[in-house]
């Protein structure tokens, strides 16, 4: 299980000059949720969180889960909305069964995922999820 780093992100703190406030206030969360993250009661961080927290420190999100050594901020998103990088993140962050699906996909040929695409359009109406078997 990966675990974020707390020695790091209290590094980036006391090197950005941050306080609780200023950065619960850049990440759009409350005071509670930077103070008890710095005091190593919240080891268990939404994406969400996570992106927003990488941001302000000017980090990658790999950086803080120690994935990777190197500080510098991810390039893998430039140029998507943050809403589609939270959209990456929580996908990499689903359960287990939510990420052996994905990489079930991704093993099959692009016709075979044409079919799947075509079965998933079938059983999401555009803006209307619907349940295959029920009569809506």
């Amino acid at each position: 299980m990966t675990m974020l780093r707390l020695d790091r992100v209290e590094s980036l703190i006391d090197a950005g000059g941050w306080t609780t406030s200023e950065l619960a206030e850049s990440c759009g969360v409350n005071y509670h949720f930077i103070y008890r993250l710095r005091r190593g009661d919240w080891n268990d961080i939404r994406a969400r969180h996570l992106v927003a927290l990488a941001r302000a420190l000017e980090t990658s999100t790999d950086f803080l889960l120690d994935l990777t050594d190197d500080p510098r901020p991810s390039t893998t998103t430039a140029g998507l909305s943050v809403a589609e990088s939270h959209i990456i993140y929580d996908i990499a962050g689903a359960e287990d069964d939510v990420r052996q699906t994905i990489v079930s996909i991704q093993r099959l040929s692009p016709d075979q995922r044409s079919i799947m695409r075509q079965v998933a359009d079938q059983m999401v109406a555009p803006g209307k999820p619907r349940i295959i078997g029920s009569d809506d």
